[in-house]
């Protein structure tokens, strides 16, 4: 597919998409016979992971990181890549956390000037209402 179809598909833009080739975030794209960019199942996949992390607050740099450990070539990137989610699942979990706390703020105070207005708006309808 075109980098037009593989950004509409991943959500990237085809300017962030181009700019995760050229810091080797990506592997660079495949070329048709025009030289135009073509992306395949798998290469859609990496975008969304990539996605994903980033969502998650981890930085292109770690990213690009964890993306380096190769699985094949030493014994060790297994357990770094755990540790490396491990850590990014724990800061989302504490942002989590806050959220749930802003959340339960909030919704209290939508809950206080509901009833707080309520009698307000009761009020207005009964002016409004013709006698």
């Amino acid at each position: 597919m075109s980098i037009k179809q593989a950004a509409e598909r991943t959500g990237l833009s085809e300017d962030t998409i181009r700019y995760y080739e050229k810091i080797d975030l990506l592997p660079p794209a495949k070329r048709n016979s025009g030289g135009r960019r073509v992306y395949g199942a798998d290469d859609l996949e990496l975008m969304v992971f990539i996605t994903h992390l980033k969502s998650a607050g981890m930085s292109l740099e770690t990213i690009k990181y964890y993306l380096s450990l190769s699985l094949e070539e030493d014994p060790n990137a297994a357990s770094e890549r755990l540790a490396l989610l491990t850590e990014q699942k724990k800061l989302v979990e504490s942002k989590l956390a806050e959220l749930q706390a802003v959340y339960k703020v909030l919704e209290h105070k939508v809950e206080h000037y509901t009833e707080v207005c309520l009698p307000e708006k009761l009020r207005l309808k009964k002016e409004t209402v013709p006698k």
